[in-house]
């Protein structure tokens, strides 16, 4: 059923996409409201390369995380779960799912790694403003 519900997910996604798409073509009739759509149509090329730096960082991580912590740390133990526990991370920001590498009985790579972790997260979002 996990194939059935990740589809389902996927549609969903692509339906809110059209949707989101269809309603910037529709505000862009009124001329005051064009000036939102006219600014992310000039903002589109620093948009795009902020979110592909931004997915490459959090993609090293989540591979750093697997490599580095796979075996200890179940948020870890895949590719995907890593790649949901990073993301998780940047867009609710609850440490709580990713604080355990932290607090990895004697490893200096554990909280250095975390620590650059959120530093680069930080810099990265306050680079966005």
């Amino acid at each position: 059923t996990s194939n059935g519900y990740d589809a389902y997910w996927m549609m969903q996604t692509l339906s809110f996409a059209m949707l989101l798409l269809r309603l910037l073509i529709m505000v862009r009739r009124n001329k005051r409201m064009a000036i939102v759509t006219d600014t992310l149509i000039v903002a589109a090329n620093d948009l795009f390369h902020f979110c592909f730096v931004f997915t490459l960082i959090q993609t090293q991580y989540a591979v750093c995380g697997v490599v580095l912590y796979g075996d200890q740390v179940e948020e870890f133990s895949s590719l995907h779960n890593a790649l949901y526990s990073v993301a998780y991370l940047a867009i609710v920001g609850d440490w709580s799912k990713i604080g355990v590498v932290a607090h990895l009985e004697g490893t200096v790579p554990a909280s250095s790694t975390f620590t650059l972790a959120i530093f680069c997260s930080t810099v990265v979002w306050i680079n966005f403003f």
